[in-house]
């Protein structure tokens, strides 16, 4: 009777220790944090034509553990050197923050997939940054927490 409750608990064990082996947790993956991307345009004013100054966008992507993947939001802050208000979040309303949207993350391929229906492109995760869309347009460079 010993070996068999013996041989039952390491069978339980063996399973456990698969289960737990088998998925990885957000904190191995080290794909949690925020990512940026910075850039600067020019500003024109539409009556004359003429060059007002330069604005500065900051476009920061919010990755964490949520439900059975990661959730992935977004946050942008402008700031013009011509009027100094400094970094602000109002942005123009094509440039609004996406709303928060789930992915499952494939490792075997480093991609953040949405989930379906959504019509978000697919993120790919390469050490300290993560690129936007499948032709990888866009790269965001992680922020040191």
């Amino acid at each position: 009777m010993v070996g068999c409750r013996t041989l039952i608990f390491f069978l339980f064990l063996t399973y456990f220790s698969c289960i737990s082996c088998g998925k990885e947790s957000a904190d191995s993956l080290g794909v949690e944090g925020a990512y940026t991307h910075t850039y600067t345009a020019e500003v024109i004013d539409p009556r004359t034509g003429e060059v007002v100054g330069s604005r500065t966008v900051r476009d920061t992507i919010f990755i964490k553990a949520g439900g059975d993947g990661y959730e992935i939001s977004n946050r942008k802050w402008l700031m013009n050197d011509y009027d100094k208000k400094g970094w602000v979040t109002e942005m123009p309303e094509a440039d609004k923050p996406m709303p928060p949207y789930q992915t499952k993350y494939d490792a075997a391929k480093k991609k953040l997939t949405p989930a379906a229906g959504n019509k978000y492109p697919p993120l790919y995760v390469d050490d300290e940054k993560i690129y936007w869309g499948e032709e990888k347009a866009l790269e965001y460079t992680k922020v040191d927490e």
